[in-house]
């Protein structure tokens, strides 16, 4: 009967010391797991701050399109009031050309 206690007490603890080897391994598999997890996370938060970069920079362009556009419009103002200047230019020395004819041949 002692025996046979010390048999099956021997049989526990080769039971208990497997068991402990398997924790052990799932131990080191999950430190594994975590570290891939960390990594991903790593990766992800340098994925955001690129698009985070992006944005910025579409945002810049976008402003710069807006003032681009802007000073396109001032130029055609301007060009087309330049337009306007030259025709009443045009128009007043063609009334001065006309009284000084009148005046001429008065």
């Amino acid at each position: 009967m002692l025996e046979a206690s010390g048999r099956e007490a021997a049989a526990e603890a080769k039971r208990a010391e497997k068991t402990t080897t398997d924790m052990d391994r799932v131990a080191a598999d999950m430190e594994e797991l975590v570290m891939g997890v960390n990594e991903v996370k790593e990766g992800q938060n340098k994925a955001v701050a690129a698009i985070q970069t992006a944005v910025a920079a579409v945002q810049q362009i976008s402003k710069a399109a807006e003032i681009a556009a802007a000073a396109s419009n001032q130029c055609s103002s301007a060009a087309q009031q330049g337009s306007k200047g030259l025709q009443e230019l045009s128009s007043a020395v063609e009334e001065i050309s006309v009284l000084a004819d009148e005046l001429q041949n008065g």
